[in-house]
């Protein structure tokens, strides 16, 4: 799944590409692969053309959530994507992985090295990755997700990023961390 804006940051309409090698695909216990992508933005279009021009019938649009369903979305599905375009780094920090902890859900960053996502999901363990224009790499994360759909390290890989949030992320530790920061200047 993606959850969030469908934008030009993102790289979405080459990622889009690689979900079609994806065509029918299933996983070991036989559950059919389908791409979800919730929300909206300026590559939308382009995006739902593409799945139409080529036929994609593993590729399912939602429109945007309002805050209150989001919890919704973002559990339904198994593993989530969180990506930023090749040269975003340090301009745009995908907030969204938060949201992914949260829920508990492994994470396929398709992020540039020494990013700050990237570096939490490598750091957690709560996700595999790869760099941003990486198709290949972006491929052999798919298949990995879907070959160890029913796999303890993947289950691993979510409970990892939600118990990080709760340990070091939540309003009162952040909170905390800003009270000595600014106490200790």
């Amino acid at each position: 799944m993606y959850s969030g804006n469908i934008g030009l940051y993102y790289d979405l309409e080459g990622i889009i590409k690689v979900i079609e090698k994806f065509q029918g695909a299933v996983t070991p216990d036989g559950k059919e692969v389908a791409f979800t992508f919730v929300s909206t933005g300026s590559v939308l279009d382009k995006l739902v053309l593409y799945t139409r021009q080529h036929k994609m019938t593993n590729v399912i649009f939602i429109p945007y959530q309002d805050i209150e369903d989001l919890i919704y979305s973002l559990n339904a599905g198994d593993v989530h994507f969180c990506v930023n375009a090749k040269g975003i780094k340090g301009g745009s920090c995908p907030s969204k992985f938060y949201g992914l902890a949260a829920a508990g859900k492994p994470v396929l960053g398709v992020l540039e090295k020494g990013s700050e996502v990237r570096s939490l999901i490598e750091e957690i363990g709560c996700g595999l990755v790869t760099e941003p224009g990486n198709y290949a790499g972006v491929e052999y994360e798919i298949k990995w997700f879907i070959e160890n759909s029913s796999s303890d390290e993947m289950k691993s890989m979510g409970i990892k990023g939600r118990a990080y949030l709760v340990k070091e992320l939540t309003e009162n530790v952040s909170v905390g961390k800003y009270k000595i920061a600014i106490l200790n200047t």
